[in-house]
């Protein structure tokens, strides 16, 4: 039984198209102002923590998707569910935000799953609370990227990488 839980900022994305049940939405929408966009963020995050702690069942895993989406670890915490992030950036700014986030993420992951070890060392926790799990690349799309120059690497991973972001610099 697999619940998806998305923010309402884009209701026609890849993940809508999915067979089964539809998933459940927390609001969420962009203002260019900051005080603005932070009081909208801090209102998404207390309906995804409403969410989770009604919609999401006692025995369930919350894989939560980058650090915004706290509201889901709080209340995963809360509930006492096994909670893991995938992290894949290394700061969002500003710099206090960034590190109430990942205070958050300390606090309520039982697992810290990074796509790098790069990445992985740059964020401040435990260890044990770490896991490395590259991107998977399909060999047709490795296949592609050899003409493109790049050197033969010992590893497929030390030259090649593929992320569908927005083009920040904090991703």
């Amino acid at each position: 039984d697999i619940r998806l839980v998305l923010s309402s900022a884009r209701l026609d994305g890849p993940l809508h198209q999915l067979p089964g049940p539809q998933p459940l939405h927390y609001s969420f929408r962009w203002s260019s102002s900051r005080a603005w966009r932070f009081f909208l963020y801090a209102i998404s995050q207390l309906h995804l923590f409403l969410l989770v702690l009604l919609a999401v069942p006692r025995h369930s895993t919350l894989l939560v998707n980058t650090l915004l989406p706290c509201g889901a670890a709080l209340a995963g915490r809360l509930k006492g569910l096994r909670v893991i992030y995938h992290v894949h950036e290394n700061r969002i700014p500003p710099a206090p935000f960034d590190a109430l986030l990942k205070a958050i993420a300390r606090h309520c992951a039982s697992r810290l799953v990074f796509v790098s070890a790069h990445s992985a060392s740059l964020f401040p926790a435990p260890a044990a609370l770490k896991k490395v799990v590259p991107n998977g690349l399909s060999a047709d799309f490795l296949a592609r990227t050899d003409n493109y120059g790049l050197a033969k690497a010992p590893s497929p991973y030390a030259l090649r990488a593929c992320m569908a972001s927005y083009p920040r610099a904090y991703k």
